[in-house]
């Protein structure tokens, strides 16, 4: 069974289990070792003003 790859575009609205909502600022792309990562910049988390990047599995589309 094959498994469905997440990709999310720039303005995509996202949700993280621990850092909460924010909006996608570099569509999903693959790394070296064939991950998938997509940058976001959260709504409120520890302050942060810039655009963190991380695996895109552990992100969820939050549908309006």
């Amino acid at each position: 069974m094959k498994k469905i790859q997440k990709t999310f575009e720039v303005g995509d609205r996202v949700v993280h289990k621990k850092k909460g909502y924010g909006t996608v600022t570099r569509a999903t792309y693959n790394t070296i070792d064939f991950t998938t990562w997509t940058c976001v910049k959260y709504d409120d988390y520890l302050g942060q003003t810039f655009s963190l990047c991380g695996e895109t599995e552990e992100l969820t589309l939050v549908m309006d």
